[in-house]
């Protein structure tokens, strides 16, 4: 598509309620939240593992 037609369906979309502002924002804040819960998961497991092999030698 072009700028013209995605401004078009931005606009539309707008005129049914539809904020993009606020889309943006709810995918950008969600998004987050599921990155640092997969992070500080991460970060567990990593840090088991090196207490786990810290018993071992």
């Amino acid at each position: 598509g072009t700028y013209d037609e995605a401004n078009e369906t931005l606009n539309a979309l707008e005129g049914l309620g539809v904020s993009y502002n606020d889309v943006v924002t709810l995918l950008e804040t969600e998004g987050l939240e599921k990155f640092v819960g997969s992070w500080k998961e991460l970060l567990a497991d990593v840090e088991g593992a090196l207490v786990t092999a810290r018993k071992a030698s």
